[in-house]
């Protein structure tokens, strides 16, 4: 971003005449400006998705969702992740200004405002911006790779800033080991992380990512630690709220996990994340109604189907085949995304047809094909599996067989029939 270019601000204040305030002071030094001005925090995160900022202004007093948690919700929006923000308050304690610097705002002022003094804040934060030298710019196009997912691109750039000495070392160790553990090499991974806290014992971005390896690994006695204690540090910090709250879940301890994802609900009750993880435990607890609403609320459905599909897989692979498909099956009454509910049904047939259930795996392979009757695999699926029930003796839903392989043989509008 440059201070030259036509900048976009958001103001986010409940007081009209501090609003107006900002908006005559950023348009009187910067005519061609765009300033929105949105009084509370759920107008200003709508706004933030709809259209594209450069720069917020925002005050921490804000009610009835607070500075602090609106600034969170920008923050883990990948597009905002590096805007510059300014923060302004009657009263900024230590406390306040500890969390913001925990998700990298460093900017504020405090009230009253003195023109001068506020035009030199945001020139030398646009400044500062515009000035980054090559080395942080490529450390921000490696974060923006590893959300992307192109981990290789992301390999190639951070090689040479980890063979070169500075500032910059802490930032690199750790954003590989972000990078390694995209790609699956725990080992890689782990060392990253631990070079980056031999640097410094205390960064938080490095004791974030090793505690979730850990967890990912089910190495819970060293990731747990590393979570609780970052939440300790920082108990306002959403983020560490919610990493815990999975944590605790992935360990099997939900009350745990329930109590952390209702304080994240007590401070912010939008947040999706939260949502998503009390409809786990809910799900856990059979209580499916429930489960369903809070997965509508969060709107993960995408990211759900995989939690239960690793979940169910699990099973699967001790044997456990009834326990797997009527995960499965559960998952199907609360998740809220049809669109997956083909590969869902494939899985009940995978399941049932290793506990040689020849007859269900055969419905459960045209359910799939019904739902999706482009799906290849299930067609093939099907048509082996009937042979497999045949020569059991195991009975099946002939008539829904048919209007599997019958649905699958329709072409869609516009499309040539299938030559026979």
């Amino acid at each position: 971003m440059s201070d030259t270019k036509t900048q976009t601000f958001m103001v986010v204040d409940s007081n009209t005449n501090n609003a107006l305030f900002w908006e005559m002071a950023i348009k009187g030094e910067w005519g061609d400006a765009k300033v929105v001005v949105c009084q509370q925090g759920y107008d200003a995160i709508d706004q933030a998705k709809a259209m594209k900022f450069d720069f917020f202004v925002a005050s921490w007093d804000l009610q009835p969702m607070s500075g602090m948690v609106l600034m969170q919700n920008l923050k883990e929006m990948h597009r905002y992740k590096h805007a510059p923000y300014l923060l302004f308050s009657e009263v900024l304690g230590e406390d306040d200004l500890s969390l913001a610097h925990d998700f990298g705002i460093t900017n504020y002022i405090i009230k009253p405002f003195e023109k001068d003094k506020v035009i030199e804040k945001l020139k030398g934060m646009l400044s500062a911006e515009a000035n980054l030298d090559s080395t942080q710019r490529s450390l921000r196009k490696i974060e923006d790779w590893i959300h992307d997912g192109k981990v290789n691109e992301a390999l190639k750039l951070i090689t040479p800033l980890l063979e070169k000495k500075g500032p910059h070392l802490l930032r690199a160790y750790t954003l590989n080991g972000d990078i390694w553990s995209r790609t699956e090499k725990a080992e890689k991974s782990e060392n990253s992380y631990k070079s980056a806290l031999k640097i410094d014992e205390n960064y938080p971005p490095a004791l974030t990512g090793l505690g979730k390896l850990y967890v990912k690994l089910k190495r819970f006695d060293e990731g747990l630690p590393l979570l609780e204690k970052l939440h300790e540090t920082s108990p306002r910090n959403l983020m560490r709220m919610v990493n815990l709250g999975g944590a605790y879940l992935e360990s099997g301890d939900e009350g745990k996990a329930e109590e952390m994802y209702r304080k994240v609900q007590s401070l912010d009750d939008t947040n999706v994340d939260s949502k998503s993880g009390l409809g786990k435990v809910e799900f856990g607890k059979g209580n499916f109604d429930n489960a369903a609403r809070l997965f509508r609320e969060s709107g993960k459905g995408e990211e759900l189907a995989s939690y239960f599909n690793t979940m169910a897989i699990s099973r699967v692979a001790k044997g456990a085949y009834d326990e797997g498909v009527q995960v499965y099956k559960n998952a199907m009454k609360v998740l809220p995304d049809r669109s997956k509910f083909h590969l869902l049904e494939f899985n009940i047939g995978l399941a049932l047809r290793k506990g040689r259930k020849f007859g269900e795996a055969s419905n459960a392979f045209a359910r799939s094909l019904k739902e999706n009757p482009t799906y290849e695999k299930a067609k093939v699926a099907l048509a082996a599996t009937v042979d497999e029930a045949r020569k059991a003796k195991l009975a099946f839903d002939e008539k829904l067989v048919k209007e599997a392989f019958a649905k699958a043989e329709t072409p869609k509008e516009g499309e040539p029939k299938k030559a026979s």
